[in-house]
């Protein structure tokens, strides 16, 4: 690769390996979520098909309702519950990452852990966040119930305005998922990179190259900020901490040599590359089997035979990381 020693090469194939890792397993909590609202579905759908609805009395249906609420809130709790194991291994693996590439300490076990049980989404609490997201879909199945029978509605067209609340209820629960994950990493960054700063240590925005970077993460692309002060470098903009908005992928680094080489530092969705580097040559340069491990049997056939597109290969789910999985990689 022009521009990096062989060493440079090693550091950046780590930390691209290390985020896909993290994204990995993000796919794997957001799938396991999905099915768990599928289960939430199969029982709420249930409930409503006994007896005729358009046939039940205000009083019955409210019954209904205040039960299918407790339904959702419980499946809820266990979301919450699958995802909350993550956030600890999430933030120590990512602070290590850090830590490394600075040459710097990784913070104590109780500073990570306060900041896994401190976590913030838009600056909200994230259990706040499943609290609104449950109420939300609660609200909607309430109301899709209620419409229905309002409009003189059939049983069937009745539960396709339920199956369309809790397809958004997926979508939303899945982008929570990902984003809280997205935080913790990049919480787990800024508290090494905080607590290892001086005076000229500055933090460099990185966003993904891919086409579905938003215009509220673009413009930050690869400017700097001092460490300490959050004060801009040769730029204007204020400081903002990723991830910004909901289901964001934008990641901080500390410059070190790793993003000061020559060609540059550049962001991807796996984390710091070279300047000239492209994902297609990252993978290009990784083993068979490592190529098998991330995207899958079939993919990597695809792959290898350039049939797949950068496209399909930035989502990050070719296989996803259970937490054992993970745990076995890293720990």
């Amino acid at each position: 690769m022009p521009g990096g020693n062989p060493s440079d090469i090693e550091r950046i194939d780590k930390a691209i390996r290390t985020q896909l890792d993290l994204l990995r397993h993000s796919a794997d909590v957001e799938g396991r979520v999905l099915a768990l609202l599928e289960e939430m579905r199969r029982e709420l759908v249930g409930k409503l098909a006994v007896g005729d609805l358009t046939t039940w009395g205000k009083a019955r249906l409210n019954t209904l309702l205040r039960d299918t609420d407790t339904t959702i809130a419980t499946y809820y709790t266990q979301a919450q519950q699958l995802v909350t194991p993550s956030y600890t291994l999430v933030a120590d693996i990512s602070a290590a990452q850090t830590a490394a590439a600075l040459a710097a300490s990784v913070p104590s076990q109780a500073v990570l852990n306060a900041l896994v049980s401190d976590l913030l989404i838009e600056g909200s609490p994230a259990k706040a966040w499943w609290s609104k997201v449950q109420g939300d879909t609660s609200f909607r199945f309430a109301g899709a119930v209620r419409q229905g029978i309002a409009q003189g509605e059939t049983m069937k067209q009745i539960f396709d305005r339920v199956n369309s609340v809790v397809d958004m209820a997926g979508k939303n629960s899945t982008a929570l998922v990902h984003t809280s994950v997205m935080q913790v990493l990049n919480d787990a960054r800024m508290s090494v990179q905080e607590a290892n700063a001086n005076d000229n240590s500055q933090i460099q925005y990185l966003a993904t190259l891919d086409s579905r970077v938003c215009p509220r993460c673009f413009p930050r692309d690869g400017l700097r900020w001092y460490t300490k002060t959050k004060k801009p470098v040769g730029h204007d903009l204020e400081w903002q901490q990723p991830p910004l908005h909901m289901a964001c992928r934008c990641v901080t680094h500390g410059v070190t040599a790793l993003t000061d080489m020559p060609g540059g530092g550049r962001a991807s969705q796996f984390g710091v590359v070279e300047g000239r580097t492209t994902f297609n040559e990252f993978l290009k340069r990784q083993s068979p089997e490592f190529v098998e491990e991330v995207l899958g049997t079939k993919r990597a056939e695809l792959f290898t035979s350039g049939k797949l597109t950068l496209r399909d290969l930035v989502s990050g789910k070719g296989a996803p990381l259970t937490l054992k999985q993970l745990e076995r990689k890293y720990k």
